[in-house]
């Protein structure tokens, strides 16, 4: 997998080789084969166990889950096999399930016009010269 990985991207590899290392993990527990080239239905729910083994055991979030069964993808593409992950309707219905489960994702609340006035207002009395305040109200006003 070493020499797979080595024509990849640094930035690439380095979210790759986690994946398949712990793809090899998942599978060397139950002395299973690292490629998927055997009966579709077994195929797809060792991938459902591998899901639900990031998302419970190694606690990963989706993001992370779909990146790992990226790196699962590609080594066996590189490696002259199938796509293992293309059609697999009950995989990707898993996947969005532990999503729709892990929530919306929470957002950060935006400026709004009377925390920027609040701002401004304190930054008058700040002992600030007027070039400076004029600079800060501009990054506040355009950030």
């Amino acid at each position: 997998m070493e020499a797979v990985l080595s024509k990849l991207a640094d930035s690439t590899r380095r979210v790759y080789a986690p994946g398949w290392k712990q793809w090899v993990l998942f599978n060397s527990a139950s002395s299973a084969p690292l490629f998927l080239d055997g009966e579709r239905s077994e195929d797809e729910r060792r991938l459902i166990r591998f899901v639900v083994f990031l998302h419970q055991v190694m606690k990963r979030s989706t993001g992370g889950i779909k990146q790992r069964l990226s790196a699962i993808r590609y080594a066996h593409v590189a490696a002259g096999y199938g796509d293992p992950l293309a059609g697999r309707p009950r995989l990707w219905a898993a996947v969005a399930g532990l999503q729709r489960w892990e929530g919306a994702p929470k957002r950060k609340l935006p400026v709004t016009p009377n925390m920027l006035r609040w701002l401004i207002q304190h930054i008058k009395g700040s002992g600030f010269s007027v070039v400076d305040q004029t600079i800060i109200k501009g990054a506040l006003l355009t950030g």
